[in-house]
Order: structure tokens, then sequence, then C-alpha cells
């Protein structure tokens, strides 16, 4: 097959990129386009090849049998059902993440998978990072790795549809499962709280979640820590691995030397 045919379910924050990365990818073939708002329609159709299907009819998409890929970018509380329904026409995952809002319906995508081999991915993107993948082949040279500390702020968006550990904390998780693959969670300490201005009224108001700190110990011995917020003024993306011969700091938001070896 010399080029995938590529639907991007859902055209908002995150599904504009994948809209505008398939246009520029070689051997991807952006085929359709899905969104909910009229308005979001009307401005896809006038920007996209008019070969592009452009609906609102996402089960129509997710059947269609010319589609070999679909990037779900859609609100949380929808990415079970639609995963489940292109695995299940063999159409090949990749969902954002989270990749589901609650530990059952992670188990019945999980058994939907292995009845429909497909390729499934979440878009845990931090496990394809260049400086990422340089540590994972290194840590031996880091001597007993005991502790791990994470920093994700970010000016927004704070999501209506999921908590700040869900839109960012996927990412230091999964950071910490592919450097290290800690084995078991034996303990976790963790503070979730709502900043003064959501507290003080408005749809996130009670809900917590714009500020977490977490702390949790793994059966390996492995000492893992992060913070996140989504209401930062700044964009910061740290982390720090701490092994008994050598230190690593990763800098994510630099444009140049993310990290550096101590």
């Amino acid at each position: 097959m010399d080029r995938l045919a590529f639907a991007v379910i859902g055209a908002g924050h995150f599904g504009k990129n994948y809209i505008r990365v398939l246009q520029k990818m070689p051997g991807a073939e952006l085929r359709a386009v899905t969104a909910r708002k009229k308005e979001s329609l009307r401005a896809l159709r006038a920007a996209l090849p008019s070969a592009v299907i452009v609906t609102d009819e996402i089960s129509g998409v997710l059947e269609n049998p010319a589609i070999d890929c679909a990037i779900i970018a859609t609100p949380p509380e929808t990415h079970f059902a639609y995963a489940k329904k292109a695995m299940e026409n063999g159409i090949h995952v990749l969902l954002e993440k989270p990749m589901v809002t609650n530990l059952a319906d992670a188990l019945r995508l999980r058994a939907v998978l292995r009845k429909n081999p497909v390729t499934f991915m979440v878009g845990h993107q931090y496990a394809y990072h260049d400086c990422i993948n340089y540590l994972k082949k290194n840590l031996k040279g880091f001597g007993k790795i005991s502790g791990y500390i994470g920093e994700h702020y970010y000016p927004g968006p704070a999501r209506e549809d999921a908590t700040c550990l869900q839109d960012a904390g996927t990412h230091q998780l999964s950071i910490i499962q592919h450097l290290f693959n800690p084995g078991k969670l034996e303990k976790i300490r963790a503070v979730s709280e709502n900043l003064p201005a959501a507290r003080a009224g408005g749809k996130r108001a009670g809900k917590g979640g714009d500020f977490v700190f977490a702390a949790l110990d793994f059966e390996t011995g492995l000492h893992a820590e992060f913070a996140l917020c989504w209401s930062s003024p700044e964009k910061i993306r740290r982390s720090i691995i701490v092994g008994q011969k050598k230190l690593a700091l990763f800098d994510d938001v630099l444009q140049n030397d993310k990290l550096t070896i101590y």
C-alpha cells in the first residue's frame, strides 16, 4: 500500500493540527474530516480540497471501506464508542488522550482490539520524542534510578470535558512507563484543586483539577512526582531523572539543547 487514507474525527483544538500535518505527510492522504458545528463544516469545506469528505456523519466515515486509518480527536466521553466502531470496521486508530474516562471502558476497548487486530495507539507523543528515547537507550549508565520529577504547566485551554490530570498527567505517566517500566503502583498521594478563579463560579467550579500534584511509589523502588497546572502564565515542560551515577534534565520548551546529562 503506497498511501494510507486518513479520516480525522473532530476538527477542534487538536483535530486542526492533525488536518494540517496529514496534508504534508508523505504516504498519507487526508480522505475525510468530521465536525459538529455548522460554522466549522463551512470553514473546512472552503479550506480543504474538494476530494476531502467533510461531514458531521461520523458513523458513515467510520464504516467507509475506503478509510484505512482514523485519528479520533473528539471529547473524551465519545472516545470509546468511536474507537470501537473504527476497529470493528478494520480501521487503524490513533486516539487522542485521555484514551477513555474510566477503567471499565479501557478494559472493554482492549477486548475489542484483541478481536480486531488493527494498529491502535493513544496520542502519547513523548514516547516518540528523540530525547526521551535517547534517555531510554542510555539509562544503564545512570546506575539505579531512584527518582523522577516532572512539571507540566501551560496557559490553557482549561477543558470542560477532562481534568488537568487527564489532559496533562497522561503525558507524565506515559514518560514514566516508557522510560522505566516501573511495574505495579504500590502507593500514591495526590492533591487536586481548583484555583480561586474557578471556585468563584463558572462551569468548572467544584470539579477540581486546575492544579494537580501526585507522588507515586512503584514496586521496583522508583519514586516519581509530578505537578500539573493548566492555568500557568507560561509553558513549562520539564523532567528530571535521578540516578546513582548521573542526573538528566529534559526541558521540552527549549528550542535547542533540550536534554542535559550531569
